[in-house]
């Protein structure tokens, strides 16, 4: 009895970049990452072999540090050569630019220095007024409460219901000055509703 044995490859291309990957991730094993150039090294490496280091040791060093400097120097070398392909931002024509200087004098905005002028200068006044305004609403609301206790303390105290029941007139009046007083009290309270 025969055996048959089938073996299934992927196309030659794709074996290829396989196997040209694999070398590839291997030589790289041995080199250092490095994510900046020559300068960022500085001076890593003393050239004197140290008090606490043996021979052996210093060499290894040394040997890392000349491992270092390549790894850069291919750094800096990729970044030279992939810097044409860098995304840059393209710059305003001379149209862009009037419209944006036009755009920043109409908003008050001095295109030179960036300070405001023109209508952005009004910008503090118009803080102030709309703090005073918020100020004014919150009075106006404690004034209409008031004047809503006032009104339901002294809502039928009116000349007519007085002298319809026969009631003197030195009560009237009495009634009438503790009234005024306490509507001058709430005008002194708020002095945006005028009583009088």
């Amino acid at each position: 009895m025969a055996t048959t044995t089938q073996i299934n490859r992927p196309a030659p291309f794709v074996e290829k970049l396989g196997t040209n990957l694999a070398e590839n991730v291997l030589a790289q094993q041995g080199t250092p990452v490095v994510s900046q150039g020559l300068a960022s090294l500085g001076t890593m490496a003393q050239p004197n072999q140290q008090s606490f280091e043996t021979a052996d040791q210093f060499k290894t060093r040394q040997d890392l540090f000349g491992a270092q400097q390549r790894a850069a120097l291919g750094f800096e070398q990729r970044q030279q050569a992939l810097g044409g392909l860098a995304p840059q931002v393209a710059g305003q024509d001379v149209l862009q630019q009037t419209a944006q200087t036009l755009a920043q004098q109409g908003a008050g905005i001095d295109p030179t220095t960036g300070k405001k002028t023109g209508l952005a200068s009004f910008e503090p006044f118009l803080n102030t007024a709309g703090q005073q305004a918020g100020e004014a609403s919150r009075l106006g609301g404690a004034a209409e409460t008031a004047l809503g206790t006032a009104a339901s303390t002294f809502g039928g105290l009116n000349t007519q219901n007085l002298l319809g029941t026969g009631v003197d007139t030195k009560q009237h009046n009495k009634k009438q000055l503790v009234i005024q007083h306490h509507l001058d009290q709430l005008n002194l309270t708020c002095p945006l509703i005028n009583h009088k």
